[in-house]
């Protein structure tokens, strides 16, 4: 199996990049990224931490999980 076919199917948070970019342009998109996924999961540990309701959608939570 193809590693970006595993991963895609693993961990759900696969992003494809223009290799060709100024690198300032991809370190920017990938920090964006990075940063929403972190507030994501943050936010989801604060809601459980007060009993509330959580989402887990866009977690690269596998249905075994």
């Amino acid at each position: 199996m193809p590693v970006r076919q595993w991963y895609t199917e693993e961990h759900k948070n696969w992003m494809t990049l223009n290799a060709k970019s100024n690198k300032w342009l991809i370190w920017d998109r990938i920090l964006n990224e990075t940063a929403a996924v972190t507030k994501k999961i943050q936010n989801y540990i604060e809601r459980k931490s007060f009993n509330k309701a959580a989402s887990i959608a866009d977690l690269c939570i596998s249905p075994q999980e």
